[in-house]
């Protein structure tokens, strides 16, 4: 829960990575927040996106080099030229 500070120009308060945001900081409600809505503050912090541009997304290169759902693992072996594409 967000704490609130009320301001003479307006209101700002403490978003969710630690940060002061909103009211005359000029700083969005997301401040301090990667696109997947972790802070980067945090020490444990770690940036993942997979090959179809997922935050925390399970995608994978296959043997064929195309990107798959980590779902499909059981079918690397399918390709029989690597770099081609399979219909």
């Amino acid at each position: 829960m967000p704490i609130n500070f009320l301001f003479s120009s307006g209101s700002a308060f403490v978003n969710q990575c630690n940060e002061c945001v909103g009211g005359t900081t000029k700083r969005a409600s997301d401040f301090g927040a990667d696109q997947c809505g972790e802070c980067k503050s945090d020490p444990n912090y770690v940036e993942i996106w997979d090959c179809y541009g997922t935050c925390n997304g399970t995608a994978i290169i296959d043997a064929c080099g195309e990107c798959v759902g980590k779902w499909m693992k059981h079918f690397y072996n399918l390709c029989a030229n690597p770099g081609t594409q399979q219909s």
